[in-house]
């Protein structure tokens, strides 16, 4: 409801568990008709099957972007540049 109050049309997401609370904040983000983006070097598991679990095969069907934070960062800073 706050998100939608402040007009906020995209999400950017990091933290832990990959495979269980990132995955299901973001699915649900996307389901709710938000921009879900994904930082995957900000993104942790307890292993690398629960991680390529969540970037190889779940968040093509759901996240709109998946990038480490430098693209992140060099991609924000063009779009404000740019004005966007």
């Amino acid at each position: 409801m706050m998100l939608k109050q402040h007009r906020v049309q995209k999400i950017v997401i990091i933290g832990m568990k990959a495979n269980t609370c990132v995955d299901t904040t973001a699915r649900f983000g996307q389901e709710l008709g938000y921009h879900v983006t994904l930082i995957r070097d900000a993104i942790a598991a307890f292993s690398w099957d629960e991680m390529r679990a969540t970037f190889d095969i779940n968040a093509p069907a759901y996240a709109h972007a998946i990038f480490t934070a430098d693209e992140f960062l060099n991609t924000f800073q063009k779009a404000a540049q740019q004005g966007g």
